[in-house]
């Protein structure tokens, strides 16, 4: 029999531009939301063929090509398009994830999946993902480590652009209070610190890529994915690349 896991799309559609562009639904943006879109999909083809149904739910702003994306997903069990602006008193991707989960987890029972894969929608997900995605992942698992400074998780940053979680984690026990409660902590540069605040522990937490990568694609490329209305930066930077993660030692070492 074959087994369900969801995949959240949030954020801007059809993008093009840097961190402080809104600009959308230009030609070009139609272009890199077609490569990423179909990128996911091919992940979720990938995990088909390992016996895992994917079923899929979207939340962006209005979008004159609703049909269009809309039309690049199978299995769609939740999609809205917002008119007004995500953004709150916490300006960013993690109040755009918040919104996107509070608004799923309203709208459909997440007690036939064992993950959810949250992501964001401009994100093209690269072929060399898909045999290093796992989907019996027994942690919360992010992309990579961007830095770790003084070897501290207090000072840990993760690339914030995707976060799979494992069913475990969507309902509270112990200390954790859950994901509904956990929306603005979950998928943030500083996350391994707040969700240990929140009742985690480091043993909860994991990286598909043991390789120190800067987040944003634009200042360095990354083999798992690429922000694809931006144009991809240099495969080395100076105190970036070449540079390991630890996970049993919570270390950052050079090679």
């Amino acid at each position: 029999m074959s087994r369900k896991g969801l995949f959240l799309f949030c954020g801007e559609s059809f993008r093009e531009g840097f961190s402080d562009s809104r600009l959308r639904d230009t030609s070009f943006g139609v272009q890199n939301q077609t490569e990423s879109s179909l990128s996911h999909m091919k992940l979720a083809d990938h995990l088909k063929s390992l016996n895992y149904d994917i079923d899929v739910a979207i939340t962006t702003y209005a979008t004159p090509n609703e049909e269009m994306l809309k039309g690049f997903y199978k299995n769609i069990v939740f999609a809205n398009f917002k008119d007004t602006s995500y953004m709150r008193e916490v300006v960013g991707i993690n109040a755009i994830v918040d919104t996107a989960i509070q608004t799923v987890l309203s709208n459909i029972s997440m007690d036939k999946y064992l993950f959810i894969f949250i992501c964001r929608l401009d994100l093209l997900l690269k072929d060399d993902l898909f045999p290093l995605f796992n989907p019996e992942f027994t942690e919360i698992t992010y992309p990579n480590i961007m830095s770790i400074e003084h070897n501290d998780f207090n000072n840990t940053c993760v690339s914030a652009l995707f976060v799979f979680i494992p069913r475990k984690y969507f309902y509270p026990f112990d200390n954790w209070e859950g994901l509904r409660k956990n929306g603005i902590n979950i998928l943030d540069h500083h996350s391994y610190m707040k969700l240990v605040q929140r009742g985690l522990t480091l043993k909860d937490l994991n990286v598909i890529s043991d390789m120190i990568y800067i987040a944003n694609t634009f200042q360095l490329k990354n083999p798992l994915y690429a922000i694809n209305s931006r144009p991809e930066g240099p495969s080395f930077v100076s105190a970036w690349s070449n540079r390991k993660y630890i996970r049993e030692t919570h270390t950052v070492i050079d090679i």
